[in-house]
């Protein structure tokens, strides 16, 4: 299939994982609700999205997944590099579209949510730098490891969306508490152009640990599907 017609799949994926996600997180009572809604919210969708375009493009969304593809020999280099500007380009277009409707929550609420991710200060749980790689590291391990093998063709490739929608709920629910949105660069990236120069600067940190456990993942995989 041509190569533009994938990115441009997988820009509009990440567009909308990013506008319904990060719109579900700013639903909020100040209870912690947020958090679950969040989970529930990108999982349910990448399951949705993995059902209608993955015969498309692969529905990657996420350039720790392109990479751990690429790893594995089931992405060339090229189409690795531009599915993730295609990815990181469709998230701030996605977090674009969601600034009229913080805006507008920000008039009528003293409640902010932050949708950056940040370590330190500007972690949730002031998590510091160290603790904050270790953990977008493993989280997106533990997402890229279940994408790679519910993709491979010796799976039952009808559950494969399900399968990594529901990985990726384990992960928000265990990640967005702790450091914001976990184990997506492209949606961080685009998360960080709602919250100014602090985030971006803070970004290079939600970038390298998510494409080493991308990275690991990928050469794990390879190593115990030898078995099969």
């Amino acid at each position: 299939m041509n190569l533009k017609r994938k990115c441009a799949t997988e820009a509009l994926g990440t567009c909308l994982l990013a506008f319904v996600g990060y719109g579900s997180m700013l639903i909020s009572d100040g209870s912690g609700t947020s958090g679950l809604l969040a989970a529930l919210a990108f999982g349910m969708c990448l399951t949705g999205l993995g059902y209608g375009i993955t015969h498309i493009s692969g529905c990657h969304l996420n350039p720790a997944v392109s990479i751990g593809l690429y790893v594995i020999g089931r992405l060339p280099r090229k189409s690795m590099l531009l599915f993730m500007l295609a990815q990181t380009l469709g998230a701030a277009v996605g977090v674009a579209l969601l600034l009229p409707v913080m805006a507008d929550l920000g008039a009528n609420t003293s409640i902010h949510i932050p949708l950056a991710n940040g370590y330190g200060d500007h972690s949730p749980r002031g998590l510091g730098i160290l603790s904050s790689v270790l953990t977008d590291m493993i989280l997106s391990y533990l997402l890229i490891l279940v994408t790679l093998g519910a993709n491979d063709g010796k799976s039952p490739q009808r559950l494969s969306p399900l399968a990594a929608g529901s990985a990726l709920t384990a992960v928000c629910l265990a990640g967005i508490p702790l450091l914001g949105l976990p184990a997506n660069p492209a949606l961080s990236t685009g998360a960080a152009l709602s919250e100014g120069l602090t985030a971006g600067l803070e970004l290079w940190v939600f970038w390298l640990a998510p494409l080493m456990g991308g990275l690991m993942a990928g050469k794990t995989y390879r190593l115990i599907s030898r078995t099969f």
